[in-house]
């Protein structure tokens, strides 16, 4: 039995003590008493809060599945549980909250409890600043970031589709990403860009759209373009936990597959790591989980199975997570929380 446990025998203590304590009769000395014992009691009351608020929260990977749902699962891929509805789940960096996209932005626990709801339409594939302090998403060409709460929205820039036209270009207020001028009317439409990702330091953002890999600054004073949408597709950079560099997928390898790459901050010294997709990093940095595409034997159709993967950062030890034949048969977009033992 806990030691903050209050027991008939321990009242009757605590009011033997106070009643010796204060000495008095009359009046004056019950309502002494019944202040003193109040204020025993509710230091008990206190130390039993303290206790549950420590619990312990273990490490998870949460990631997009069937039928527009959430799972989440232990990082050795056992316990998997539904926990909620949304697609395009990401882990606040210190794994209290997870936000989700889909047809609204909502934020929730990492069992799925305490949903809490800031957007509603339209907007997409949201992610914690490294303080959690706010959210970034997207709606077509736009980048977007709010508050935590979903206070203050505000768009941090556009970015351009690729143009052969040669249309003349503007500056959208905020950024200096040229935006060709027949598609400045409606920035929020066509949407295809992917999931916006922090540096570390939260002063920079990467996203992806139409094969481009763009860096915007946080603060909308800056952006450019680091690797180019043709002849390559490249999708979801991510930047290192440490910030020294550039995970990506693209499919730039010879063979036309998709692999996951990395590169400097720069968009220089791209080098090839896997022949998968979708990198996300451990909190820690030392493990990557990533998509793999596999086809369902069973399908006359060409169908696929996409499981969820890891590996080590070097690509040494890569393992699968999920089953597709045992538990989700589309696992993507795959987000690591960190614990409060970890």
């Amino acid at each position: 039995m806990s030691s903050s446990h209050l027991t008939p025998t321990r009242w009757a203590a605590i009011t033997h003590r106070t009643s010796q304590v204060i000495g008095m009769g009359g009046i004056r000395s019950r309502l002494a008493r019944v202040v003193a014992v109040t204020v025993a009691v509710s230091g008990l009351a206190a130390g039993c809060g303290t206790d549950l608020e420590q619990s312990p929260r273990p490490a998870q990977i949460v990631f997009a599945g069937d039928r527009y749902s959430i799972f989440a699962m232990y990082p050795d891929g056992t316990g998997i549980t539904r926990i909620g509805d949304g697609d395009c789940p990401s882990f606040a960096r210190d794994g209290s909250q997870t936000v989700v996209g889909g047809y609204t932005i909502a934020v929730m626990n990492p069992d799925g409890s305490n949903v809490m709801k800031l957007t509603h339409g339209g907007y997409t594939h949201p992610t914690f600043s490294p303080d959690g302090a706010r959210i970034a998403f997207v709606r077509g060409r736009a980048v977007y970031a709010m508050n935590a709460d979903g206070g203050e929205p505000k768009q941090l820039g556009v970015i351009p589709d690729p143009d052969p036209t040669g249309l003349p270009s503007i500056v959208i207020p905020g950024t200096n990403v040229p935006v060709p001028t027949d598609r400045v009317g409606d920035p929020d439409s066509e949407g295809s860009t992917d999931r916006p990702a922090f540096s570390p330091d939260g002063s920079k953002i990467l996203v992806a759209r139409s094969g481009a890999v763009w860096v915007m600054a946080s603060d909308r004073t800056e952006t450019r373009q680091l690797l180019p949408g043709d002849p390559n597709v490249n999708s979801d950079p991510v930047f290192t936990p440490d910030g020294t560099g550039i995970a990506f997928a693209s499919n730039r390898a010879r063979n036309g597959r998709s692999g996951i790459y990395v590169m400097d901050v720069d968009g220089q010294h791209i080098r090839l790591l896997n022949d998968d997709g979708g990198p996300s990093f451990s909190p820690d940095g030392t493990k990557i989980i990533y998509t793999r595409a596999t086809r369902d034997p069973e399908s006359t159709q060409g169908a696929e199975f996409r499981e969820l993967w890891v590996m080590n950062s070097d690509d040494s030890a890569s393992h699968r997570l999920t089953d597709p034949k045992q538990s989700v048969q589309q696992a993507i977009c795959g987000s690591w929380g960190r614990g409060t033992d970890s």
